[in-house]
Parts: structure tokens; sequence; C-alpha cells
């Protein structure tokens, strides 16, 4: 129903002036959207964003200004973010470098730096060549360019929900995914 009164909003169409009924129906679904939106805070799945005024690290401020909080942030396992170390290099690099590409390194191109890392992490790991991406989201694109031929896609249930791309042989459903029903 909600949905109907949001093509009707864009549309402008139904009952009436175009404008009228236009309003009723934004108003319509804002009504529906407000009664979903009180649904997950009442679920307690609602996130709020903390706004922090403080570096990362094992106890945060907060900039509200209330007491400080335990931090249990899932990306930062090794507390490199605020290691004086890595602060220096960044600066480093960025006075050198400047504060990263104007767009994806297909338009703009690679900096040095980053082809220097991937012969780094190609040696390590013995292989032929490495390639950085700026988040898992990029890197799955890049997946599937190479494998779109025998992919398939998997929601992850919790943390970063990036998706998963796994091969898949014949009709690229799993016999497990079958079953799950998803």
């Amino acid at each position: 129903m909600w949905r109907a009164a949001a093509v009707r909003a864009l549309r402008g169409g139904g009952a009436g002036s175009p404008r009228a009924a236009s309003g009723a129906a934004a108003a319509q679904l804002r009504r529906r959207l407000e009664s979903e939106l009180q649904d997950i805070r009442g679920a307690g799945t609602w996130k709020s964003e903390r706004i922090i005024a403080s570096r990362q690290g094992p106890h945060l401020r907060l900039a509200d200004g209330g007491a400080g909080i335990i931090n249990f942030c899932a990306n930062n396992y090794l507390g490199l973010s605020s290691h004086p170390e890595v602060i220096r290099a960044a600066v480093e690099a960025l006075e050198k470098f400047g504060a990263g590409l104007s767009s994806v390194r297909f338009i703009c191109g690679t900096q040095s730096i980053h082809k220097d890392l991937e012969e780094k992490i190609a040696r390590f790991h013995q292989r032929e060549d490495a390639i950085l991406y700026a988040s898992c989201f990029d890197a799955n694109a890049g997946i599937f360019e190479v494998h779109k031929a025998s992919l398939l896609l998997c929601m992850e249930k919790g943390g970063d929900r990036s998706v998963a791309a796994l091969p898949s042989r014949g009709s690229g459903v799993s016999s497990a995914h079958q079953k799950s029903g998803q």
C-alpha cells in the first residue's frame, strides 16, 4: 500500500490536483516510514551514530561530553589506527602524495606508493601480482569481473554485509543455498 503511495507521490498522480494528490501520498508515505522506524527502535535494532571526539583506541571520548565509552571496534584489532609510527608515516605520505587520488585508479591512475605495496604483498604471499582495493565492495566488484561466468552471491548475515563471491557449478546455486531457501 505504501509503495503505491510512493509511486503516486513521485509521479504526481491521484485524485484531485496533481500537487494535492502528491502531497497526500507523500504524507501517507511519511507516516508509514515513521511507523516502520518506530518499530525498528522498539525492537532494539536502531543504530544511532556516535560522534567521536578522540582518537580511535580502546577508550573513546564522545562529542556530546558524556562519559567515555569502551571501544570494541572490529577493524582496529592491533590498535594501529592511533599508533605514533602509523601517524608519522601517514603524515609523510600526505606530504609526498597529497590526500589521495581524485577518483578510482581506472580513471586517475595508480600512485607509486600503491604499486610498491602491491609488489611487497605479492612477494610476501609468493604470488605473481597483487592488487589493492579501497573497500570490500570494490574487491568484490573486481572478483565479479574476473569470474562473472561462475559466481554464487551470498550475503553475510552479520558483520559488514559485504557480498561474498563463491565459485559455483551448474546452475550457479549450490545445494546448501537451495536447502536454506534463500
